[in-house]
């Protein structure tokens, strides 16, 4: 007796289903929910944009404006690391040519518990 723990539509790019753990492991940092978070807003953004939005978001306790380094340090990293888990779990399509990140059709289930995990994100750093 054991239990099937992949989801039933595929999401991985290959066609195949992502099992729990790959979904969880794409979810686990801040960073890939905060991209997330914004492509659930506007379906497709830019690395630049996704980059000043999660840099903006990391620093929103830091009085002042985000800097240039912070930004290209996100960059860095959403590029070379982050990007890469989002797009091989099947949540986003990501064209590092264009430098383009866009939200891939996936369950509902996906959207819930990222809309679940903002609130409660959202709500710590409001206060």
């Amino acid at each position: 007796m054991g239990f099937d723990c992949r989801c039933d539509e595929p999401l991985a790019p290959d066609g195949e289903s992502v099992g729990v753990d790959e979904l969880l492991t794409a979810l686990a940092h801040p960073r890939r929910r905060f991209v997330l978070y914004c492509l659930l807003e506007r379906d497709s953004a830019s690395v630049t944009e996704l980059s000043d939005a999660v840099a903006g978001w990391e620093h929103a306790d830091v009085t002042g404006p985000t800097t240039d380094e912070a930004r290209d340090r996100v960059r860095t990293l959403l590029v070379h690391q982050h990007l890469p888990v989002l797009a091989e779990s099947g949540l986003v399509a990501y064209d590092a040519e264009r430098g383009t990140v866009a939200l891939a059709p996936h369950e509902e289930v996906v959207d819930d518990l990222v809309q679940w995990a903002y609130e409660r994100e959202e709500s710590h750093l409001a206060g």
